[in-house]
């Protein structure tokens, strides 16, 4: 078996692919942010389709969308010391940066309905998540 360079030989097993994450979603998400809330160009509006406008917003589906920020912490706590770990890590990050290069690049927006009253996380959602970041969504 070929040795993983993700996990240290040395002290905690996985601490290595913990501070990969870590570097992940920090470099990430400085770029989304910086993509996301200071577009180099006007961006692109998507316009609503009929199957958009038939989806209505449905609050209780919040947690669906904040659970994007598990999916790396799990694919660490359960496959860090599996032979798919490096493959499957490698293309989480590349479908990202891609996904990061076309949010730079090509700024895209969509017009959202806005969360209800009694909706708060959708609420927080919506004003720290910029409606710039539709296209490709990663979701």
């Amino acid at each position: 078996m070929e040795p993983n360079y993700f996990i240290s030989q040395e002290g905690p097993a996985g601490w290595r692919a913990w501070s990969w994450v870590a570097c992940y979603l920090s470099v990430t998400a400085l770029v989304y942010g910086c993509a996301t809330h200071l577009p180099v160009r006007p961006p692109w509006l998507i316009p609503a389709t009929s199957l958009d406008t038939a989806i209505p917003l449905v609050p209780w589906t919040a947690p669906v969308y904040l659970s994007y920020f598990l999916l790396l912490p799990s694919l660490v706590a359960l496959g860090s010391r599996k032979p798919w770990f490096l493959p499957a890590f490698l293309a989480a990050c590349l479908a990202s940066a891609s996904a990061l290069v076309w949010h730079l690049l090509v700024p895209t927006t969509v017009v959202r309905p806005s969360a209800p009253a009694d909706a708060h996380l959708l609420q927080w959602i919506q004003q720290v998540d910029s409606p710039l970041g539709a296209f490709p969504s990663l979701h």
